[in-house]
């Protein structure tokens, strides 16, 4: 209620929900009370007293008490629901076809092998380049954490540990079964104690993938590429190693490094380090780069380390052209066509309901 009184000497009291106000009427009367009124800061419930943030996240909205004539209120009506569900069928379909077709584009050969020797491969068709080269490993765990977590803290500081694999016959051990010898697997290390450190140190490094081969074709060798590191994580690491007298020191203690001075060891240490979260993967190894015309190729394993047998790994080398989705896989493209047949299902189902409803509001208003 609102009482005011025309006199000077009365008093007017405003009640609130929560909130008594006293209020002395003016001498002018009720116009000058007004005036006041209008100068006078709002109150607490009032809509200019409240944050941006509660006027925004009111009680209704919180509740879903919310209006009907929101513009994307309407979106939950079912002949809205039809034509978006229609809409996104449409789009993942288109994509799922586009994926698939371009992996379908994509040539590739798989060569499968345990030991050195020759395999012959065959190209049906020219393949453009350029061609890229993998290695494929399936059943070596270096995603467990046993793995992932030992890496030589003197190049990767805090985030890594040697963990029990420290010196070269360690190393040997961990490869062969016994430490006799040093661990040694690019002959660099002649003449080295199996006590002395093992740099860079860790169980993952020490089972690096060496295995070499080469790629012959009807005019001659074909060259491959080994530069296939970020220059990034190239001066990472060859920054804390010198070369002296054809050998590869590790500055940070000034000993001998396994690794050797050549700087295709480097790079493929490099892809060796990002381990990977499944145990059947595959890392880049090189790049051809020139087209591969059609004929017959002759692939010969020049080096096949025996412990990945033991450890009953199954080896390949993968030769394969790239579109611009990537490499041949068409589980993606699958995907994409298998939710958009679900938004077709969907649109469908929600076209049925709508025109039910329809029929029903039709009968109800006509008495059928």
């Amino acid at each position: 209620k609102l009482c005011l009184g025309l006199s000077s000497a009365r008093h007017a009291q405003i009640m609130d929900r929560s909130t008594k106000i006293e209020v002395v009427a003016s001498p002018g009367g009720l116009e000058d009370d007004e005036e006041a009124q209008k100068t006078r800061s709002p109150r607490p419930d009032h809509p200019a007293s409240r944050s941006c943030f509660s006027r925004i996240f009111t009680p209704a909205f919180l509740q879903g008490r919310l209006r009907q004539h929101t513009w994307w209120h309407q979106l939950y009506h079912p002949g809205a629901q039809v034509i978006c569900n229609a809409l996104m069928a449409v789009v993942f379909l288109i994509i799922g076809m586009v994926l698939l077709t371009a992996s379908k584009g994509v040539n590739e050969i798989v060569v499968s092998y345990n030991v050195t020797g020759t395999h012959t491969i065959v190209i049906n068709e020219a393949w453009k380049g350029p061609v890229y080269v993998y290695y494929e490993l399936d059943g070596f765990h270096a995603n467990l954490r046993s793995m992932v977590s030992v890496r030589d803290p003197e190049i990767y500081g805090s985030m890594g540990e040697c963990g029990d694999v420290t010196t070269l016959g360690e190393a040997s051990g961990m490869l062969r079964g016994d430490d006799a010898g040093a661990f040694d697997p690019l002959g660099v290390l002649a003449g080295i104690e199996p006590s002395s450190e093992l740099r860079p140190c860790g169980a993952i490094a020490a089972s690096m993938f060496l295995d070499s081969a080469e790629l012959s074709g009807e005019e001659g060798p074909v060259p491959i590429s080994f530069d296939v590191a970020s220059n990034k994580d190239y001066e990472l690491v060859s920054e804390h190693f010198d070369v002296d007298d054809g050998k590869a020191i590790f500055r940070p203690t000034e000993t001998p490094s396994w690794l050797g001075p050549s700087p295709n060891v480097f790079q493929r240490y490099l892809i060796w380090m990002r381990t990977r979260v499944s145990s059947h993967f595959r890392n880049i190894l090189g790049t051809i780069d020139r087209d591969l015309p059609k004929g017959e190729y002759t692939v010969e394993i020049t080096r096949a380390d025996p412990h990945w047998y033991r450890w009953d790994v199954q080896k390949a080398l993968v030769f394969s052209t790239a579109s611009a989705f990537g490499g041949k896989n068409s589980f993606l493209g699958l995907a994409f066509v298998v939710m958009g047949a679900v938004y077709g299902v969907m649109a469908v189902l929600f076209a049925v309901v709508y025109t039910k409803a329809r029929r029903a509001a039709y009968s109800v208003a006509h008495g059928d």
